[in-house]
């Protein structure tokens, strides 16, 4: 169905052209070694996901991991963003939903009544762009990808960090359940805690099949 057709239930954030607070350009294309990329940068899985290096004080995103892959916006603004056309993506936003006020197309911008969602497609024309819009009222980093598996191994993804600098400030959820201790410990080891959360896995060779677990194993 055409997105032209359809009609969301809430009304997006900034009504018209300038609505906008942040308006970001992810142009993606292929590398020489036939590798996606999105601004010149392939995305690489760090070894601590982004939301570990900002609990554990990291919230510059020009030096969070990886390089060039993670985008600093601010809390509670609308974020505009054109991604180009050329292959079919479907590109899937977590975190936030967001609204296509330019489908693929049409070049009609639709800032009235859009169409809301979480995936959308770039389109096989290369003239051609989607631009969407969403409201950074979820503090924390949002991965964005595309859906098609073999493209996002391949490095065909980005991270939206939002609100980064407040995060650590953030309490836990059931936080009030928690021990001083455990919150201290939560604090400032969360890296060491993530590094040590599986040592099984750690252990483990990619390319041996994996040990049989036994009770003892499974609640050590």
């Amino acid at each position: 169905m055409a997105f032209s057709l359809c009609f969301p239930l809430f009304q997006p954030g900034g009504h018209d052209a300038n609505g906008a607070d942040v308006v970001l350009h992810l142009n993606w294309g292929l590398t020489v070694g036939n590798d996606w990329e999105i601004n010149n940068t392939t995305f690489f899985a760090p070894s601590t996901p982004v939301l570990l290096q900002i609990l554990s004080g990291n919230t510059n995103a020009n030096s969070l991991l990886p390089k060039g892959s993670v985008y600093d916006v601010p809390y509670n603004s609308v974020i505009e963003v054109h991604v180009n056309g050329g292959f079919e993506h479907p590109f899937h936003l977590h975190g936030a939903s967001f609204w296509v006020i330019k489908p693929v197309g049409t070049q009609i911008y639709n800032y009235d009544d859009p169409i809301q969602r979480d995936v959308v497609t770039t389109g096989s024309n290369y003239d051609d762009e989607v631009v969407f819009r969403f409201v950074t009222d979820n503090p924390g980093p949002w991965f964005f990808h595309c859906h098609i598996d073999w493209h996002l191994q391949d490095g065909l993804a980005a991270v939206f960090a939002a609100d980064s600098r407040e995060v650590p400030t953030i309490d836990p959820p059931n936080s009030e359940l928690i021990s001083p201790r455990a919150l201290n410990t939560l604090a400032n080891n969360i890296v060491a805690d993530w590094e040590n959360l599986c040592p099984y896995f750690n252990a483990n060779n990619p390319d041996a099949p994996f040990p049989q677990l036994t009770p003892e194993m499974a609640y050590d």
